[in-house]
C-alpha cells in the first residue's frame, strides 16, 4: 500500500491553529492600543508596549529552536496555545492598569513565537518531502487569512461586550485545536547523534542573514501598523475601518 502523502488528521488542526493565533494576536494588539488610549496614555506608551511584544520573544528564539530540535514539539505547541489563552484572559478580566498591558503583551509575544515555531515544524510532520511545499503554502494562506480577519473582527463587534466574548471564544478554540493537534502528531523517529553547530556557524549559513533581515523588517512593519493604526483614527472620519477609541476601549474592563 502506498504511503499517504498528506496527513489530513494533522494538517487540518494545524491550519486552524495558524489561522486562529493570527486572528487573536491582531485583535489583542489593536485592542491594546485602544485600551491604552482609553486610559489616557499616548503614542509613546503604545510604542513601548509594541517593543515589549516584539523584542522580548527574540531572547527565547534560540532556546525554542533547540527545544524543537530535541523533539519537544508537543510541549512547544501546548505552551504557546496556553500562553495566548492566558494573555487573552488577562486583558479581558483585569481592569485598568498599565502593568496589565505590558505583561499580557509580553506573554502574547512569547506565546505567539512558541506556537508559530511549533506549527512550522508540524508542517514537515504532516506530509512527505515531495508535498511539503504544498502544505507550507496552505499554512501561509491560513496565516494570511488570520491576519486579515483580526482587524475585521474588531470592526464587526458593535454590541458592548461582544469583543470580549469573541476573543474568549477564539482563545478557547485555539487551545482546544492545539490539543487536538498535539494528540495527532506522530512520534519523532529516533536519529543518531548529530554534530552540534554553534550559533555563529548557524547564522553564517548562506542566505540566512538576508532572510532574517527581511523577515524582521516585514514583521516589524506589520506590528507597527497594528499598534499605531488606532492612533490616527482619533482624528479620522474613516470609522468603517477603525472604530472610535472610546467604543473599542470601552469593550474592555476599566
Amino acid at each position: 500500500m502506498a504511503k499517504k502523502q498528506i496527513l489530513g488528521p494533522i494538517i487540518f488542526p494545524m491550519l486552524a491553529c495558524g489561522f486562529l493565533v493570527q486572528v487573536l494576536v491582531s485583535v489583542l494588539r489593536i485592542a491594546t492600543s485602544y485600551r491604552a488610549m482609553a486610559e489616557g496614555h499616548g503614542s509613546e506608551v503604545i510604542g513601548q508596549i509594541a517593543a515589549v511584544f516584539a523584542l522580548l520573544p527574540v531572547l527565547f528564539t534560540v532556546f525554542i529552536g533547540r527545544q524543537n530540535d530535541n523533539g519537544r514539539l508537543r510541549e512547544i505547541v501546548t505552551t504557546g496555545a496556553a500562553g495566548v489563552l492566558a494573555a487573552a484572559v488577562l486583558l479581558a478580566v483585569i481592569p485598568n492598569g498599565l502593568v496589565v498591558l505590558f505583561v499580557s503583551n509580553a506573554i502574547l509575544g512569547i506565546s505567539q513565537t512558541l506556537l508559530l515555531a511549533g506549527l512550522q515544524i508540524a508542517t514537515s510532520r504532516s506530509s512527505s518531502r515531495a508535498h511539503r511545499d504544498v502544505v507550507l503554502g496552505n499554512y501561509m494562506v491560513a496565516i494570511s487569512l488570520g491576519q486579515a480577519a483580526g482587524p475585521l473582527l474588531i470592526g464587526l463587534n458593535e454590541l458592548p461586550g461582544m469583543l470580549q466574548v469573541s476573543v474568549a471564544a477564539g482563545a478557547l478554540a485555539l487551545f482546544s485545536t492545539a490539543m487536538v493537534l498535539v494528540r495527532r502528531l506522530p512520534s519523532r523517529r529516533p536519529v543518531g547523534p548529530r554534530p552540534k553547530r554553534s550559533l555563529r556557524a548557524v547564522t553564517m549559513t548562506r542566505g540566512l542573514p538576508w532572510l532574517m533581515t527581511l523577515g524582521g523588517v516585514c514583521v516589524a512593519a506589520q506590528d507597527l501598523l497594528l499598534a499605531y493604526l488606532p492612533v490616527p483614527s482619533r482624528r479620522s472620519p474613516a470609522r468603517h475601518c477603525l472604530r472610535d477609541r472610546r467604543t473599542v476601549g470601552g469593550a474592555w474592563p476599566r
